[in-house]
């Protein structure tokens, strides 16, 4: 995916020497969809952001895994009700 701001390059002084407007990621990203067995509920905090705690303890317990979606695949983030309508037209328009 594609960052959703813009970025500059810089020289070792801090020159900026270039923009790049939305460039790709270098990092794969947390999206999709989650599957857990029952017992996880057990482990999400009272309160507060499980990707914050309950997803980096994992991590580091050795105890997620995750797959990469192939090149080319439909890929959109989805965190608002606009958003959500907005993909739903999009996936029509593109027959899938």
């Amino acid at each position: 995916p594609r960052l959703p701001w813009g970025a500059v390059k810089t020289d070792g002084f801090g020159h900026i020497t270039d923009f790049i407007e939305a460039p790709p990621s270098t990092f794969e990203i947390n999206a999709g969809v989650y599957v857990f067995s029952p017992e996880f509920t057990a482990l999400l905090p009272d309160r507060g952001d499980h990707e914050r705690t309950t997803f980096p303890r994992l991590a580091r317990e050795q105890r997620l895994a995750g797959f990469t979606i192939p090149q080319g695949s439909y890929w959109r983030a989805i965190d608002t009700a606009k958003d959500l309508t907005e993909a739903a037209k999009e996936l029509a328009a593109s027959g899938r």
